[in-house]
């Protein structure tokens, strides 16, 4: 009987310490990452010329010039309002110009490329009526270029607004942070949209290494235990597939009221990724905005179709590497492929021709 207290007591001690040196090390770990480790998510080069912005998380800095911001020779450039290039719009169309509102995330922006080099910019050389704004904004989601459209692109007539959009900003809208910064959401509450966490909270954006620390702290198995207890399963946010797509097709909606109101002919333009080359759950995308645009009349263009018809090493050369802040975005051949494919999309339209 002696025997089997002293081995149960062994075996408990052994636990115990064992239990005491794994949290030992696990806060010696976490302390190191945050003293030495903690660096901005936001990737060093987009905080250089985006600002914090109450209302959409964050928005492009304007009257700003970045020599070789994307590598050597490839500048970028905002106006004063705000938007990519040094070209100040007057909120009246000149009479002899078509002009087009592009809005999304860093596939428009044209990360990586000089602002002459986007497809929006191609869009002008293409056809001289046209006048081009780029909206676009890296790390966007579907909700956020939305919401920054109905507040900018509300104060410049236009004729067209070309909505482009990724897979990943269906995605974006499920979270309330992105890079690790608080952006706003959008919910539909009695079969309206309503932003929610807005005002975004400011403190992250302006204290970058209090983020990367936070997610290191988050990692602790008390923290988590913590956060799992205080937190009650009915306050902790649940977004499904299926919300995001009643989301997106709110969306939409609203912006085709607002192009009808204002007599703005409305494109959704779905944006390849390189990855969607041989498939996967885009098609699932696809084939739902397919079904339920044709049931609202809203003009919808989707490029998938003829980026997958190149030959896949021709189809590679669309998308840039390098950086992980630059690898994957459009190269300067992506986006003349994009504006070649879709002007002749936009011919088609009647209003436009």
């Amino acid at each position: 009987m002696g025997f089997l207290r002293r081995f149960l007591f062994l075996g408990i001690l052994s636990v115990a310490l064992f239990a005491f040196a794994e949290g030992l090390f696990s806060m010696a770990i976490v302390s190191y990452n945050v003293i030495f480790r903690t660096a901005p998510l936001l990737p060093d080069r987009a905080r250089r010329y985006v600002q914090y912005d109450e209302q959409l998380g964050w928005s492009p800095r304007p009257n700003l010039h970045i020599r070789d911001m994307w590598g050597r020779g490839v500048d970028l450039t905002t106006s004063s309002q705000g938007f990519l290039g040094d070209t100040y719009f007057d909120p009246v169309v000149p009479k002899t110009k078509v002009r087009i509102v592009c809005s999304g995330d860093s596939f428009t922006e044209g990360t990586g490329v000089a602002p002459e080099h986007t497809w929006c910019r191609r869009l002008a050389e293409m056809d001289h009526r046209f006048e081009v704004v780029n909206m676009g904004v890296g790390g966007y989601g579907l909700d956020q270029a939305y919401l920054r459209y109905r507040r900018d692109g509300n104060l410049l007539e236009h004729h067209i607004h070309l909505f482009a959009f990724i897979a990943d900003d269906l995605d974006r809208m499920k979270h309330r942070e992105f890079w690790g910064y608080p952006k706003p959401v959008l919910r539909i509450e009695n079969g309206a949209l309503v932003p929610h966490n807005v005002p975004v909270p400011r403190v992250r954006f302006y204290r970058p290494k209090l983020v990367q620390a936070a997610a290191y702290i988050q990692g602790l198995k008390t923290a988590e235990f913590l956060q799992n207890l205080f937190n009650s399963k009915s306050s902790r946010e649940r977004v499904t597939d299926d919300d995001i797509r009643a989301l997106a097709l709110r969306v939409f909606e609203e912006l085709n009221q607002i192009s009808k109101a204002r007599g703005i002919i409305l494109s959704l333009v779905l944006l390849p990724e390189q990855r969607e080359y041989a498939g996967g759950r885009i098609d699932m995308w696809r084939q739902f905005f397919r079904t339920q645009t044709a049931k609202n009349g809203i003009f919808f263009v989707d490029l998938i179709d003829e980026y997958r018809a190149m030959p896949r090493a021709e189809a590679k050369e669309l998308f840039l590497r390098g950086p992980s802040d630059v690898a994957g975005h459009l190269s300067v051949k992506g986006n003349r492929f994009i504006a070649q494919a879709l002007y002749p999309k936009l011919l088609a339209h009647g209003g436009v021709a």
